[in-house]
């Protein structure tokens, strides 16, 4: 009997000692966790996830800097004049990687519109080149080390994808994936046609 409380004890114990542990763990800035997907996120609920945007609809967006491939700095506003469309995604996010065919269509769609893609992404550049060949996606990409992007638009879900006016003022703010009609709509509201996103 003694023995058995001993287990018993020792086990909540660990079990106590565990949870102190996960529960007190700082939250990352770095990595956005991967909470939204099509089933929790519906395109009706404009604030559905914690993600929100920084500005409302109408109102300017904020500039921002990142990273092109190659290792050159561009900012948001060296598109000025032109839509834009941002997806900040990462390729350990299931409902992203189910996205970025979608982003692929919008950017062959939307380039003779004049519309700017912009996929965003916070990580290693070795992964994301590498699903870049193996995938054959086409589309610009931008690395955020600094978390410039993520900070900004207080991005603590993803995928996230923004539209952005030719004057720099917010349309739409979409979090999770499985959006296609949101986003269609929203590029409709800037000018870009999108008849079928696949």
């Amino acid at each position: 009997m003694k023995k058995l409380s001993n287990r018993v004890l020792r086990s909540s114990l660990v079990v106590a000692v565990l949870f102190a542990m996960i529960s007190c763990q700082p939250e990352s800035q770095s990595s956005p966790s991967v909470t939204a997907s099509k089933s929790e996120v519906a395109p009706s609920d404009p604030n559905a996830g914690k993600s929100i945007s920084p500005v409302g609809p109408g109102e300017k967006v904020p500039d921002f800097k990142v990273l092109s491939f190659e290792g050159k700095e561009v900012r948001l506003s060296s598109f000025k004049g032109h839509p834009v469309m941002i997806d900040y995604w990462a390729t350990w996010c299931p409902p992203c990687l189910e996205g970025l065919p979608h982003t692929e269509s919008i950017f062959k769609l939307g380039a003779n519109q004049g519309l700017k893609v912009m996929a965003i992404c916070h990580e290693d550049i070795g992964p994301v080149l590498k699903l870049f060949e193996s995938k054959q996606y086409t589309f610009p990409a931008y690395m955020d080390r600094e978390s410039n992007f993520q900070r900004q638009y207080q991005i603590d879900e993803i995928p996230v994808v923004v539209v952005i006016d030719k004057e720099g003022k917010l349309v739409d703010y979409i979090v999770g994936g499985g959006q296609d009609e949101r986003i269609k709509h929203a590029l409709a509201q800037v000018g870009i046609k999108i008849d079928s996103i696949l």
